[in-house]
Protein backbone atom coordinates (compact mmCIF):
# COMPACT_ATOMS: atom_id res chain seq x y z
CA UNK A 1 0.00 0.00 0.00
CA UNK A 2 1.32 3.43 -0.96
CA UNK A 3 1.47 5.92 1.90
CA UNK A 4 1.07 9.61 1.03
CA UNK A 5 2.40 11.90 3.75
CA UNK A 6 1.08 15.45 4.03
CA UNK A 7 3.08 17.86 6.21
CA UNK A 8 0.73 19.81 8.47
CA UNK A 9 1.24 23.36 9.62
CA UNK A 10 -0.89 25.53 11.85
CA UNK A 11 -1.49 29.26 12.02
CA UNK A 12 -3.65 31.28 14.37
CA UNK A 13 -6.67 30.86 12.08
CA UNK A 14 -6.32 27.61 10.13
CA UNK A 15 -4.36 24.51 9.21
CA UNK A 16 -2.42 23.81 6.04
CA UNK A 17 -1.19 20.56 4.53
CA UNK A 18 1.41 20.06 1.82
CA UNK A 19 2.36 17.02 -0.25
CA UNK A 20 5.26 17.28 -2.67
CA UNK A 21 5.11 14.97 -5.66
CA UNK A 22 7.50 14.78 -8.65
CA UNK A 23 4.52 15.96 -10.76
CA UNK A 24 3.73 18.97 -8.59
CA UNK A 25 2.63 20.07 -5.17
CA UNK A 26 -0.72 19.46 -3.49
CA UNK A 27 -1.55 22.10 -0.88
CA UNK A 28 -4.78 22.57 1.06
CA UNK A 29 -6.08 24.61 3.98
CA UNK A 30 -8.90 24.06 6.43
CA UNK A 31 -10.34 25.63 9.55
CA UNK A 32 -10.15 22.31 11.42
CA UNK A 33 -8.03 19.21 11.24
CA UNK A 34 -11.02 17.18 10.05
CA UNK A 35 -11.80 19.57 7.20
CA UNK A 36 -8.13 19.58 6.28
CA UNK A 37 -8.10 15.79 5.99
CA UNK A 38 -11.19 15.84 3.76
CA UNK A 39 -9.72 18.55 1.55
CA UNK A 40 -6.37 16.72 1.32
CA UNK A 41 -8.04 13.54 0.06
CA UNK A 42 -10.08 15.42 -2.56
CA UNK A 43 -7.12 17.52 -3.72
CA UNK A 44 -4.88 14.47 -4.03
CA UNK A 45 -7.43 12.61 -6.16
CA UNK A 46 -7.87 15.71 -8.33
CA UNK A 47 -4.08 16.05 -8.70
CA UNK A 48 -3.47 12.48 -9.85
CA UNK A 49 -6.60 12.15 -11.98
CA UNK A 50 -5.46 15.21 -13.92
CA UNK A 51 -2.12 13.71 -14.92
CA UNK A 52 -1.63 12.31 -18.42
CA UNK A 53 0.08 9.29 -16.92
CA UNK A 54 -1.02 8.30 -13.44
CA UNK A 55 1.35 6.44 -11.11
CA UNK A 56 0.74 2.68 -11.07
CA UNK A 57 -0.13 2.72 -7.36
CA UNK A 58 -2.88 5.35 -7.77
CA UNK A 59 -5.56 2.89 -8.91
CA UNK A 60 -4.63 0.44 -6.14
CA UNK A 61 -4.67 0.79 -2.36
CA UNK A 62 -3.17 3.95 -0.96
CA UNK A 63 -3.62 5.91 2.21
CA UNK A 64 -2.96 9.40 3.47
CA UNK A 65 -1.13 10.17 6.68
CA UNK A 66 -0.30 13.50 8.26
CA UNK A 67 3.03 14.57 9.69
CA UNK A 68 2.95 17.35 12.25
CA UNK A 69 5.83 19.58 13.20
CA UNK A 70 6.35 18.87 16.90
CA UNK A 71 5.31 22.40 17.87
CA UNK A 72 2.07 22.17 15.89
CA UNK A 73 1.17 18.79 17.38
CA UNK A 74 1.79 20.05 20.90
CA UNK A 75 -0.25 23.18 20.17
CA UNK A 76 -3.12 21.14 18.70
CA UNK A 77 -3.34 18.85 21.74
CA UNK A 78 -2.51 21.55 24.31
CA UNK A 79 -6.07 21.54 25.69
CA UNK A 80 -6.06 17.76 26.05
CA UNK A 81 -2.59 16.97 27.38
CA UNK A 82 -1.10 19.07 30.14
CA UNK A 83 2.65 19.53 30.12
CA UNK A 84 2.78 17.46 33.30
CA UNK A 85 0.98 14.59 31.58
CA UNK A 86 3.22 14.81 28.51
CA UNK A 87 6.26 14.91 30.74
CA UNK A 88 5.12 11.76 32.48
CA UNK A 89 4.47 10.03 29.14
CA UNK A 90 7.69 11.11 27.43
CA UNK A 91 10.22 11.56 30.21
CA UNK A 92 10.95 15.07 28.88
CA UNK A 93 10.70 17.79 31.52
CA UNK A 94 7.78 20.21 31.44
CA UNK A 95 9.92 23.30 30.87
CA UNK A 96 11.50 21.77 27.77
CA UNK A 97 8.09 20.71 26.45
CA UNK A 98 6.94 24.30 26.98
CA UNK A 99 9.87 25.54 24.91
CA UNK A 100 8.85 23.19 22.10
CA UNK A 101 5.21 24.28 22.35
CA UNK A 102 6.06 27.99 22.24
CA UNK A 103 8.59 27.60 19.46
CA UNK A 104 11.50 28.78 21.62
CA UNK A 105 13.39 25.59 20.72
CA UNK A 106 12.83 22.94 18.09
CA UNK A 107 13.34 19.42 19.44
CA UNK A 108 16.19 17.34 18.13
CA UNK A 109 15.13 14.36 16.04
CA UNK A 110 15.59 11.93 18.95
CA UNK A 111 13.34 14.04 21.22
CA UNK A 112 10.66 14.34 18.54
CA UNK A 113 10.75 10.54 18.08
CA UNK A 114 10.48 10.10 21.85
CA UNK A 115 7.32 12.22 21.92
CA UNK A 116 5.91 10.35 18.92
CA UNK A 117 6.67 6.94 20.45
CA UNK A 118 5.05 7.90 23.76
CA UNK A 119 1.87 9.08 22.03
CA UNK A 120 1.73 5.93 19.87
CA UNK A 121 2.17 3.78 22.97
CA UNK A 122 -0.67 5.63 24.70
CA UNK A 123 -2.86 5.20 21.60
CA UNK A 124 -2.26 1.43 21.57
CA UNK A 125 -3.08 1.20 25.27
CA UNK A 126 -6.30 3.15 24.75
CA UNK A 127 -7.32 0.96 21.80
CA UNK A 128 -7.13 -2.08 24.07
CA UNK A 129 -9.48 -0.56 26.66
CA UNK A 130 -12.97 -1.97 27.01
CA UNK A 131 -15.60 -0.47 29.29
CA UNK A 132 -18.19 -2.53 31.12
Amino acid sequence: MKKIVFKIGQTATNYSALYEDPNGVVAVTGDSLESLKTEAFSALKFHFEGLDKQPSWFKKNWEISFAFETQDLLRYYNQIFTRAALSKLTGINEKQLGHYLQGVHKPRADKAKKIEAALHKLGKELQAVELV
